[in-house]
């Protein structure tokens, strides 16, 4: 399935890129990894995560602490918010609507 990312999700890999990159290129080039990992498994299987809001679900990146927060559509898995995991699910469902 195809995975598209609504352009807020997009500035917020922006703005953790820049704030993980502070942190050395050995841990930005991990974040880069698990990342990749994360959205190879949302693709593959799109519904293994849980709901956390409605059809909202978010695959956890527990090394740094982030959410991969995204919806299943007919045509497409729509990433909508990456997020710190404390993050409040006001502002996750905000995006989604």
């Amino acid at each position: 399935m195809k995975l598209e990312f609504n352009d807020e999700a997009r500035d917020d890999l922006v703005d953790i890129h820049r704030f993980i990159g502070q942190q050395g290129s050995a841990r930005k080039r991990r974040f880069a990894d698990e990342f990749r990992k994360c959205l190879n498994q949302i693709k593959e299987m799109p519904e293994a995560w849980p709901k956390v809001a409605g059809p909202i679900r978010v695959r956890a990146m527990r090394r740094f602490g982030f959410g991969i927060y995204y919806r299943i559509r007919p045509s497409a898995i729509v990433v909508g918010a990456i997020f710190h995991l404390s993050r409040s699910m006001k502002i996750v469902r905000k995006r989604f609507q």
